[in-house]
Order: structure tokens, then sequence, then C-alpha cells
């Protein structure tokens, strides 16, 4: 991935990624973790996305996610792209790393 830009509150994410080459569509994973609950478990999937955003409403305040974005053009599927966040209980705070 070229780079993003991340919108993220406690409960919602507008992911946009750029890329360099000729993209068809997307696809977007994520897992959503607590690391005090073992047993909290919040995965999502968005096959065919034609758009370069990404958003979802859906998130749990205080949860560590990693986004997996996959690329398809002509060429193939390509491999993932890892961005991670943490919601926060606060609010619009929030840590960010791409690995």
């Amino acid at each position: 991935m070229s780079s993003y830009n991340i919108n993220l509150d406690a409960c919602s994410l507008v992911l946009e990624y750029k890329f360099k080459l000729f993209a068809l569509s997307f696809e977007v994973k994520y897992s959503g973790t607590k690391s005090y609950n073992e047993s909290f478990k919040d995965d999502g999937l968005k096959e065919e996305i034609k758009s370069t955003t990404f958003s979802t409403n859906n998130l749990v305040p205080g949860s560590q996610y990693n986004f997996e974005v996959y690329v398809s053009s002509v060429c193939g599927k390509s491999s993932s792209a890892y961005v991670k966040v943490e919601t926060r209980m606060e609010g619009k705070h929030f840590r960010e790393t791409l690995i």
C-alpha cells in the first residue's frame, strides 16, 4: 500500500488507501481483540470494494483492530497491507501503526 489516511473514533473507522498500480477492486479483512478479554473476537470482511475508501460503524470501543487490505488487478491478488488501530473508550484518540 503506498499511503493511507485514517479517521477513527470509538465505534467507526474510515480507511482511505492509495495504490500506485491499476487496481480493479479491494478486499478488506479486520479482526478485533481486547487484551483483557481473551474470549472477545470481532471479525469482518468486505469483498470486491470498487472504491479506495473502506468504512465501518461497528467497531467496539477499547479494542485493538488489525486491518488487512488486498488489491486485485489484471495481474492477480496482491499480498496484504496491514494497518493496526486501537479504539478508545473516550472518543477520537487512538494509536495506529502500519506494519
